[in-house]
C-alpha cells in the first residue's frame, strides 16, 4: 500500500484563489503550479515502483486537489481512479457537508475516474469529524 497526500494547494499561495476558481466550493482548492509539478513527479515515481511491484488500485478523495494528484498517476499506470468520499478531509467542520463534486461531475474533467466503483462510504453517510486540534 502506498499512501500519498495531494500536491501543494493554491489556497496556500493565493488568498484570492476562490474569486478566480469559477466555483464557490471554499473547501475544494485546486493544485498550485508547484502542486501540479509534484503530481507529475509522483506519477514518475509510482511508474518506477509499479514496474517493480505492480499496483492494482488507485483510490482518491473526491476533492479536486486529490484528483489532480491522482490523474497523472492513473495515466502513468494505466489504472482507473476509484473515488472514495469516505477518505475526504473536512477542512472546516462548521461548513458541513464538504463541498466536493460528485463522481459523475469529476469524470468530466478526470477521464481516469472509474464510474463503476461503489464507494465504501457515500457522501450522504459522512459525519462531522474533529480536526487535528481535538486530537
Amino acid at each position: 500500500v502506498f499512501l500519498t497526500r495531494h500536491g501543494a494547494r493554491i489556497d496556500k499561495e493565493d488568498r484570492r484563489w476562490l474569486a478566480k476558481a469559477g466555483h464557490s466550493r471554499h473547501d475544494d482548492p485546486h493544485l498550485s503550479a508547484a502542486g501540479k509539478v509534484g503530481a507529475q513527479e509522483l506519477a514518475a515515481e509510482m511508474a518506477r515502483r509499479h514496474a517493480e511491484t505492480p499496483i492494482s488500485h488507485i483510490v482518491s478523495s473526491p476533492f479536486v486537489r486529490c484528483m489532480q494528484t491522482a490523474q497523472p498517476v492513473a495515466e502513468a499506470l494505466s489504472l482507473p481512479i476509484k473515488v472514495e468520499p469516505g477518505i475526504c478531509e473536512i477542512l472546516q467542520p462548521g461548513n458541513f457537508p464538504p463541498g466536493f463534486l460528485d463522481t459523475a461531475e469529476l469524470a468530466k474533467d478526470f477521464p481516469a475516474v472509474d464510474l463503476s466503483y461503489e464507494p465504501a462510504i457515500r457522501r450522504e453517510r459522512l459525519t462531522v469529524e474533529y480536526g487535528d486540534g481535538a486530537a
